[in-house]
């Protein structure tokens, strides 16, 4: 202890004396002087650089100390860089290096999580100006952004923008996979591909704003990429009829014969008949409304398939707010069964007219035990049944080849010609056909009286066709 002691108080004694002004020689004190001209000449050339920390007297001690420590740190990574037989960096480079790390170590403290990211994303998708044109998004398009950045949120809102990307990735993976709609299934191929692209579009919009340096969410989109090797699902004549038979003969379901026949008669959109998921409209309930029928003019027949011609508006009011479809205003092409169905109900069920006023009537619990009953329910059903059915059917019809090119019923439905293609090049026989377009209501209503339907079948052979008429219809009918 005694030698301990007394070695502490002679490095006490040395620097008192070395550190003492009066006991510095002359050439210490041109060094001295030369070190002191520096610091100055430094904290000039730095006076404009906001990182940078004036040099004076005061904070030399802290700086020596911090600066000796350092540069043994490093030279010792040099050493064992020589070890190991890789090529060292110059100390220049390994203190930028550092000075990087300790920055982006710093920034993980203050990164914003992914919650407060995805409510900022959010409003400004949301946003009279959140659309990709500038415009507002469409409701559809509001709500599933709504829903799919809901489930972002639990999936890695706690994360923060700081955090791995693979981490982010695997956590969207995971939700993907295994999330699962109120009926307690999975999600399908083509909801799984919704969802992975809105994350990419979230991944843009994070670039876009600095949070990220790329679009690391972009890969989702081929990871659940859709596969359409199948072709499009339709439903076979004697399924459609089964499901009018059910409705029309229960008083339960019999109120859902016209959006039956709007369906199955013009391929339009689901949502253009009717839809409980637009909150543009009164309780989110968007329904066709009956003075588009424009008075069902019986003189407004189709020159093509003898039925009647319906308007279909893109929006349902004046201002623009409520959307009535997603496309351009256009006409639907209703065949003559299907416009029998729509009189045998307002007619002949109701005792009434066609209806001129109001709106269509609708109900998505009923209408899920209506498939269900006919047993086409979940897997059952396929995508966009009802359009893929109506529009390959009356596409490959040969009784209205003559009157109606492939753009008709393109423009009908509101296609692209490349979404035609896709979806509606479903061959089907020249019987189908016709058993599909003579789908008619029963010849007496439910009071027993007898059924007089102004409407005709349509024109059509009284005989199945031949072997070389369906040999026809399946190479002419090709889109």
């Amino acid at each position: 202890m005694k030698q301990l002691a007394f070695e502490h108080a002679f490095r006490i004694n040395a620097f008192l004396t070395d550190s003492d002004p009066d006991n510095i020689h002359h050439h210490e004190y041109e060094s001295l002087k030369t070190l002191y001209a520096k610091m100055k000449g430094l904290n000039v050339v730095h006076k404009d650089d906001p990182d940078w920390e004036a040099v004076t007297v005061d904070t030399l001690d802290p700086i020596i100390a911090t600066g000796i420590k350092f540069r043994r740190v490093l030279r010792e990574h040099v050493n064992c860089s020589w070890t190991v037989g890789l090529e060292s960096l110059e100390m220049t480079a390994l203190v930028s290096r550092f000075t990087d790390w300790l920055k982006s170590e710093s920034a993980k403290l203050i990164a914003p999580t992914y919650s407060e990211l995805i409510e900022k994303c959010l409003a400004d998708k949301l946003s009279p100006t959140g659309g990709v044109t500038g415009r507002p998004m469409s409701p559809s398009q509001k709500g599933r952004w709504k829903h799919h950045m809901g489930l972002a949120d639990g999936w890695f809102g706690h994360l923060k923008s700081s955090d791995e990307d693979r981490i982010i990735v695997n956590a969207c993976v995971h939700g993907i996979k295994n999330y699962k709609c109120d009926e307690g299934k999975p999600w399908k191929e083509r909801s799984k591909n919704h969802a992975a692209s809105t994350m990419s579009q979230f991944g843009i919009w994070l670039n876009d704003h600095g949070h990220v340096s790329d679009n690391f969410l972009k890969p989702l989109t081929k990871r659940f990429r859709v596969h359409d090797s199948a072709l499009p699902g339709i439903l076979l004549p004697s399924q459609v009829e089964r499901l009018f038979e059910i409705a029309a003969s229960n008083p339960k379901f019999i109120k859902l014969i016209p959006h039956l026949a709007m369906l199955f008669g013009t391929g339009c959109r689901p949502s253009e008949s009717a839809t409980d998921n637009d909150p543009t409209w009164p309780k989110s309930q968007r329904r066709y409304q009956w003075k588009w029928a424009q008075g069902w003019a019986e003189n407004y027949s189709s020159e093509v398939t003898g039925g009647v011609i319906l308007h279909q508006p893109q929006w349902a009011d004046d201002a623009r707010t409520k959307r009535a479809s997603k496309t351009p205003d256009r006409t639907h092409d209703m065949p003559p069964n299907f416009f029998s169905w729509m009189k045998w109900y307002f007619e002949d069920v109701m005792g009434g007219e066609l209806p001129t006023t109001g709106q269509m009537w609708y109900s998505d619990d009923l209408w899920g035990q209506l498939k269900k009953a006919a047993g086409l329910d979940g897997d059952s059903w396929p995508h966009d049944a009802t359009r893929n059915s109506f529009t390959s059917y009356a596409n490959h019809n040969v009784a209205w080849k003559d009157k109606a090119s492939r753009s008709y019923w393109m423009d009908a439905c509101g296609h692209r010609w490349e979404t035609f293609k896709r979806f509606y090049k479903v061959q089907v026989t020249q019987a189908q056909c016709l058993a599909y377009f003579g789908i008619l209501p029963p010849k007496k209503h439910p009071r027993g009286e007898d059924q007089h339907l102004s409407s005709t079948p349509p024109t059509s052979p009284s005989s199945p066709p031949s072997p070389s008429d369906h040999k026809a219809s399946v190479f002419q009918g090709e889109v």
